[in-house]
C-alpha cells in the first residue's frame, strides 16, 4: 500500500497546510492500526470510526501545536542531499523521539566512498500484526540555508515542510498516537529515513542495501513522500 501517488516535487519550497497535515496524521495512525491488527486497511463505504480511532483523533487534535513546532525544529535544519552534517542533525532530532516509543534506533553510516550521510532506521521487534515498513527521508532538494519555516496563515513554507520533513513528522505522529492508546505494544515496525532520497548517487546499491533487505521481511511498506491529503483525511476531520 503507496499512501501517496506522487514523487519529489520539482518546486524548491514546499508548502503544507497545517490543518490538513493534522487530518492525515490522524488518518495514517488508523491505517497502522489496522494493518498492525492484521486486519484489512481499507472497507467498503465509510464506516464510522471506532472508540480507539476516536481517541487517536483526539490525541492528534490536541498535540497539533506540538506537532508543528517539531517540524519547525527539523525544516529549519537545513539538509540537502550533499550537506551531510545537516541530514545526520535531522537524523538526531528524529532519534530520540523514536527511542522514546520503544523503538530500537540505528544510525546506518555508509563508506566514505558513497558520499552519501546515512540513514536512522527504527525498529519494534514485536510479535503480532503485519510486519509494517513506514518510508521516508531526512533530505531536501534544495542546497542552502535561506528556506526557512514561515506561517502564511493556515500554511507553512520552507524547504521540507511536504517533502519531506512533513511526512516524517506524520510517521512521528501517528506512532505517538497509537501508543497513547496503548496498541504498539508487539507490534513489528520499522521506520527507514533515509539520507539521500534525492540522489544517491553512482553507488547507489550500497546506500540502498540497508532499505532493500528490510523490505524482504516486511508485509507492507507506507511511502510517505509527498502526501496527497484528499485521499486520507476524509472521516478523521
Amino acid at each position: 500500500m503507496i499512501v501517496s501517488l506522487d514523487m519529489t516535487s520539482t518546486s524548491v519550497v514546499s508548502v503544507t497546510r497545517p490543518r490538513s497535515a493534522r487530518a492525515v496524521v490522524a488518518a495514517c495512525a488508523c491505517i497502522l492500526l489496522s494493518w498492525a491488527a492484521s486486519s484489512a486497511a481499507a472497507q467498503a463505504g465509510s464506516p464510522p470510526l471506532s472508540k480507539v480511532e476516536q481517541k487517536i483523533r483526539d490525541y492528534v487534535r490536541a498535540h497539533e501545536a506540538e506537532q508543528v513546532g517539531f517540524l519547525e525544529k527539523a525544516v529549519n535544519i537545513s539538509s540537502g542531499t550533499f550537506n551531510l552534517a545537516g541530514v545526520q542533525a535531522v537524523g538526531r532530532l528524529f532519534e530520540p523521539e523514536f527511542s522514546s516509543l520503544g523503538f530500537q534506533t540505528n544510525w546506518i553510516a555508509l563508506p566514505d566512498a558513497v558520499g552519501r550521510a546515512g540513514h536512522l532506521f527504527a525498529e519494534r521487534k514485536g510479535s503480532k500484526g503485519k510486519r509494517l515498513l513506514l518510508i521516508g527521508h531526512l533530505d531536501t532538494v534544495f542546497e542552502g540555508d535561506s528556506e526557512r519555516f514561515v506561517r502564511l496563515d493556515t500554511l507553512a513554507a520552507g524547504a521540507g515542510s511536504a517533502d519531506m520533513k512533513g511526512g516524517d513528522v506524520v510517521i512521528l505522529y501517528a506512532l505517538k498516537a497509537l501508543q497513547s492508546v496503548g496498541v504498539l505494544d508487539g507490534t513489528r515496525i520499522v521506520v527507514a529515513l533515509m539520507g539521500d532520497e534525492e540522489d544517491a548517487g553512482p553507488l547507489h546499491l550500497v546506500s540502498r542495501e540497508p532499505l532493500i533487505d528490510v523490505a524482504k521481511r516486511s508485509d507492507v511498506a507506507l511511502a510517505f513522500d509527498e502526501l496527497d491529503h484528499r485521499r486520507v483525511v476524509e472521516d478523521v476531520e
